[in-house]
């Protein structure tokens, strides 16, 4: 008789785990994905960083060329997507001014000499969709 009353009484809570769990594996299903999504769009990210980092090396140990400067980010990025941009410009300011660079300040002086190199792509993950970019500027004497 004992054995009876244990077996009805465990009987009764035999499907709560299982609903549980069904109530649960969406949420758990959904954040997974989060995760891995997120993971996915940060190591995208640091790859274009890198690459535009790649570019910047190339000015700093002596390369003149901007084109090459963008040549080279867009060999450095390895997992480039499709819909992705590269450049890199240079250009000159006087006194925080945007200025020509083959003609002298207002005061006399020759404008200072920048280059910029600047990527940015679009990041179309499992839950996340957005635009990343990275940019770096350098100065030059």
């Amino acid at each position: 008789m004992w054995g009876l009353k244990f077996l009805k009484r465990r009987g009764a809570e035999d499907g709560v785990a299982s609903i549980e769990f069904a109530f649960i594996a969406p949420a758990l299903a959904f954040a997974i994905m989060g995760l891995v999504d997120v993971g996915m769009y940060l190591n995208a990210r640091a790859d274009m960083t890198d690459s535009v980092k790649s570019g910047v090396d190339y000015l700093l140990m002596g390369g003149q060329d901007i084109n090459t400067a963008a040549e080279v980010v867009e060999h450095a990025w390895t997992s480039r997507p499709e819909y992705s941009k590269v450049g890199a410009e240079r250009y000159c300011t006087c006194s925080g001014v945007v200025a020509v660079c083959s003609v002298s300040c207002s005061d006399g002086s020759q404008p200072e000499t920048f280059k910029k190199i600047y990527a940015a792509a679009y990041y179309d993950g499992l839950l996340l969709r957005t635009k990343y970019s990275s940019d770096e500027t350098i100065r030059i004497r």
